[in-house]
């Protein structure tokens, strides 16, 4: 009895379909979603220079600090949740202790547009035809925007009002938070580009919830600093709370959505 050759059968099948017919087969093939269990990860932003520059520096400047400024890096994160180290550095003004301090900011600043463009990517937002290392550029800048505006408004504010002791100690409190969320965020940054073993899914909503985490804690503590500055007065409350805390998140919504 002879064989029958089940490839070659399929092969002589697909010839029989016509033009359209197979052009449906392939767009349903290519559209296929992956079934329950299995990671759907989508890699086209890793194929993207733009992303892995931005990655490859961030991975960088820490592993330099790792190495060359361990002590000072560790004295600036329990400044995150001691006032003894708070109050410590915003006193010092040692050199080293201020440019350790710029490199973690510098991290931040490139690690959270990245993130921010792994969720645009991964909902799959529509933004206009900015796409690729130009999206992770217009992210960078409304980063850059968001955080001028709000130093210039809280400088003004703190003029006016003389409340210059306690923006100082504001921004302190804000920029030590980013940048503990900066390493936070490298990794998840970099499973969610490389890694075929973690849902991306999963990697993103850890992320966005370090998020949440990190701006409720250091929206209380600043409030917590509010109310126990000298002569701090309710309105000086409500007015730095709007000012620093909820104009920023206006400006950024406002942004991104005359992008996408």
């Amino acid at each position: 009895m002879p064989t029958i050759n089940h490839d070659s059968l399929h092969t002589q099948q697909l010839l029989l379909l016509n033009a359209e017919q197979r052009i449906m087969l392939y767009g349903a093939v290519n559209n296929a979603k992956p079934k329950d269990g299995l990671i759907a990860h989508n890699a086209t932003h890793t194929n993207n220079d733009g992303f892995f520059v931005g990655l490859l520096l961030s991975v960088s400047l820490l592993t330099y600090l790792l190495y060359t400024q361990r002590k000072r890096l560790n004295n600036i994160f329990n400044a995150v949740i001691a006032d003894r180290y708070f109050n410590q550095l915003i006193r010092e003004e040692n050199t080293l202790v201020q440019r350790v301090f710029l490199i973690l900011t510098l991290i931040f600043a490139l690690i959270l547009p990245l993130f921010l463009f792994q969720i645009i990517h991964y909902y799959q937002w529509q933004t206009a035809d900015v796409k690729g290392f130009a999206l992770y550029i217009v992210l960078l800048l409304i980063l850059a925007i968001m955080y001028f505006i709000k130093i210039i408004t809280a400088s003004f504010l703190g003029y006016v009002f003389e409340m210059d002791e306690l923006v100082k100690s504001h921004f302190y409190n804000v920029f030590l938070t980013n940048n503990l969320l900066g390493i936070i965020l490298l990794p998840i940054v970099a499973l969610g580009a490389y890694s075929y073993q973690l849902p991306q899914s999963l990697l993103i909503h850890i992320g966005i919830g370090a998020i949440v985490l990190s701006y409720t804690f250091r929206t209380l503590r600043s409030l917590y600093m509010n109310v126990g500055f000298k002569g701090g007065a309710v309105y000086h409350l409500f007015l730095y709370f709007c000012t620093l805390e909820i104009l920023p998140l206006v400006v950024l919504f406002k942004l991104l959505k005359s992008i996408v």
